[in-house]
């Protein structure tokens, strides 16, 4: 699951913005996920690709 920090805002020309994105999964394995977001007063679709790899949580016991 994905959560974005901010889900809307305004950008002024040549400006940057930082957008925070959390993730949560309890399955392991792959993902991938695109994100598309539309500027207004563009055609175009921004996208933004997300991929990794979920692992299981590992332990280990010192038994001294």
């Amino acid at each position: 699951m994905f959560k974005f920090e901010d889900t809307k805002g305004t950008l002024g020309v040549g400006t940057r913005k930082t957008i925070g994105i959390e993730f949560c999964s309890t399955i392991p394995g792959e993902f991938k996920e695109t994100f598309r977001f539309r500027l207004e007063g563009s055609t175009d679709l921004l996208a933004l690709t997300c991929f990794g790899h979920v692992t299981a949580p590992k332990f280990s016991f010192d038994t001294d």
